[in-house]
């Protein structure tokens, strides 16, 4: 799954295959197995050629026989298509609901100059940047590109 050979991997700790951030939360994880709790969670890990890989990743503490614990069965699938089909809905009901909030609140005024200036800032915010600038494009007499609505975040 993760592009490497067995004598590549072989002496590494899993924490070696994942991205800093995530290994943070895979040491937390690794706590519980020492308790005794088994779970089922997401990861994200790194492939040898840097691509991302998400399995879930099923565990279950090995104790002995006065509950000493002794290391851990790991079970891994790769889940990289569900999460990037995931990534793509999310996106997509992101755009939704920004078309939504724009419909609605042209729908409270009518005026060409409200409708530009709602969409510039409900755009701007829908896409998380700090400025949104909407211009026409005038042909007649010359070609002028006059502004017609700004948003500007200036936080």
């Amino acid at each position: 799954m993760l592009g490497y050979s067995f004598k590549e991997m072989l002496g590494r700790v899993l924490l070696n295959f994942m991205p800093i951030e995530e290994q943070k939360i895979a040491q937390t994880h690794l706590e519980l197995r020492h308790q005794g709790i088994q779970e089922q969670h997401d990861f994200k890990f790194c492939r040898r050629d840097s691509a991302e890989l998400w399995a879930i990743v099923s565990t279950t503490p090995i104790c002995d026989t006065i509950g000493k614990y002794l290391g851990a069965l790991a079970m891994q699938t790769d889940i990289t298509g569900r999460k990037q089909v995931e990534l793509a809905l999310q996106q997509k009901l992101q755009k939704e609901l920004l078309v939504k909030q724009i419909t609605e609140q042209i729908r409270q005024n009518l005026q060409t100059q409200h409708i530009v200036e709602t969409a510039a800032i409900q755009i701007a915010q829908g896409l998380k940047v700090h400025r949104c600038v909407i211009h026409t494009y005038l042909t007649q007499p010359e070609a002028l590109l006059p502004l017609v609505a700004e948003y500007l975040n200036v936080n």
